[in-house]
C-alpha cells in the first residue's frame, strides 16, 4: 500500500508519533486551534530524540495538520486538511480528447475557479481510469489513507474501485455524479428528463413540427433518444429515424456531415428544428448546417446543450440548454459535507436543466 510504502521511507518511529498524532487530529481529540504538548513532553511519551520528534512534527506540517508559531509552541491547523480539502476525481485526462468531455472541462474549471478562491480547498485527480495515469491514482490513495481529505466526489461512477482504498477507506464522504446511488455513497444526477422536455418545449413554443436529434454516442444514447421522442409526441413534434443521428466525441468533427447531408435531402423530407443533446458536438453540428446553407432560426431553430457558464461555440444562432457547472460541484461538496458533520442527505440530489436565459454564459 502507498501508507506502508511511506512508512518505509521514514523511520518506523517517526511514523508511528506522526500517526498517533494526525489520529488525534482526525479523531478530535486534538481540535482545530488547539496547542499540543510541549516537545519536551511528547519526546517524553514517544521515548524519541529531538530530532526524531521534529521530523515527525514536520511531516504533519507538511501535510497540513499542525503549525508552528515561535516561542509559543505547536498548534492544531485551524483548518487541517480532513476538515477542510475536497477531493475531485476524474476517470480520464484533460489531454485525452476521445474521453475527455466539455463537461469535464466545466467542472475543472470550477474546481480551478475554486482553488484560485480558496488555495488548498480542493485537490483535483486526473486519469483514474487511465494506466498510463498511475501516479494520480496512487496520490489519491496516499491521501486517503493519510486522512487529507475532508471528502471525495466523483465526476463519473466509481465502479472499477471497488476493493481498493478510493472506495473501501472508511470514514471518508463520498459522492458520485451518476443516476443512482451506489457503493454506500449519495448521487448526484443530472435530470435528463428535465433538459428533453425544457428544449422540446422551446422548440414547439418556436412552432416547430419536424425534429432532428444530434446525439453523443455512449451507453445512455438510446435513454436520450427515448425521453426526447416522448417528450416530442406528446407536443406534436414528429422525429423521423433518418434524422436521429449518434456521433462519439471522439469524432465530434464527423457532425457536421452528418448534418450537412441531412440538409441536402428534399425540401419536404428536412426538419425544421434540431435538438443537439451533448456541447461537445455543438460546434460541429452547427457548422453543418452553415455548410448546407440552412437560415437560422429562419429556415430552422436549434436546440444545443451546454455546460454553463462555460459553454462550446456555436456556428449559427442556438438556445443553450444544460446544466450549471458550478452548482453540480457546490452540491457534490454539500453532499460531502452533510455526511462528514452526520446530517442526514439525500440519496440522489437531483440537478434541473437551466436555459441559457437563466445563466450568463462564458465562450470558451
Amino acid at each position: 500500500m502507498i501508507y506502508q510504502a511511506r512508512k518505509k521511507r521514514a523511520s518506523s518511529k517517526e511514523w508511528h508519533i506522526s500517526k498517533a498524532l494526525c489520529r488525534q487530529i482526525v479523531d478530535g481529540e486534538l481540535p482545530p486551534g488547539t496547542q499540543l504538548p510541549k516537545r519536551v513532553e511528547l519526546e517524553r511519551t514517544f521515548s524519541v530524540s529531538p530530532v526524531t520528534l521534529q521530523r515527525a512534527l514536520q511531516q504533519l506540517m507538511d501535510d497540513g495538520f499542525i503549525y508552528a508559531k515561535a516561542g509559543l509552541g505547536t498548534f492544531v491547523a485551524k483548518n487541517p486538511p480532513h476538515l477542510s480539502r475536497y477531493g475531485l476525481a476524474f476517470p480520464t485526462h484533460p489531454n485525452i480528447r476521445e474521453t475527455w468531455t466539455s463537461f469535464y472541462t466545466a467542472l475543472n474549471n470550477a474546481a480551478l475557479d475554486m482553488q484560485r478562491k480558496n488555495p488548498g480547498a480542493i485537490t483535483i485527480y486526473y486519469g483514474l481510469e487511465r494506466p498510463e495515469h498511475q501516479a494520480d491514482r496512487d496520490r489519491l490513495i496516499q491521501d486517503i489513507q493519510t486522512h487529507r481529505l475532508a471528502g471525495l466526489a466523483f465526476t463519473f461512477s466509481p465502479k472499477n474501485f471497488q476493493g481498493t482504498p478510493i472506495l473501501d477507506e472508511p470514514r471518508l464522504p463520498r459522492v458520485a455524479i451518476m443516476r443512482e446511488p451506489a457503493f454506500g455513497m449519495p448521487a448526484v444526477m443530472l435530470d435528463g428528463m428535465s433538459f428533453a422536455s425544457k428544449g422540446v418545449e422551446y422548440l414547439a413554443e418556436r412552432g416547430r413540427k419536424k425534429m432532428a436529434i444530434i446525439v453523443a454516442a455512449t451507453p445512455a444514447t438510446q435513454g436520450i433518444i427515448t425521453s426526447i421522442n416522448r417528450s416530442a409526441a406528446a407536443l406534436g413534434i414528429s422525429v423521423q429515424p433518418y434524422w436521429t443521428h449518434a456521433v462519439h466525441i471522439g469524432a465530434a468533427d464527423w457532425a457536421r456531415n452528418v448534418v450537412h447531408l441531412m440538409t441536402m435531402l428534399p425540401k419536404d423530407k428536412q426538419p425544421d428544428c434540431m435538438f443537439i443533446t451533448d456541447d461537445n458536438l455543438v460546434p460541429h453540428a452547427t457548422a453543418g448546417l452553415l455548410a448546407g446553407g440552412i437560415s437560422v432560426p429562419g429556415d430552422m431553430d436549434v436546440v444545443g446543450h451546454g455546460n454553463f457558464p462555460w459553454l462550446t461555440p456555436s456556428v449559427v444562432s442556438a438556445k443553450r440548454i444544460g446544466f450549471d457547472a458550478r452548482s453540480v460541484l457546490a452540491l457534490c461538496l454539500e453532499n460531502v459535507d452533510k455526511q462528514r458533520k452526520r446530517i442526514a442527505c439525500d440519496a440522489v440530489t437531483i440537478v434541473p436543466a437551466r436555459l441559457d436565459v437563466e445563466m450568463e454564459p462564458v465562450m470558451v
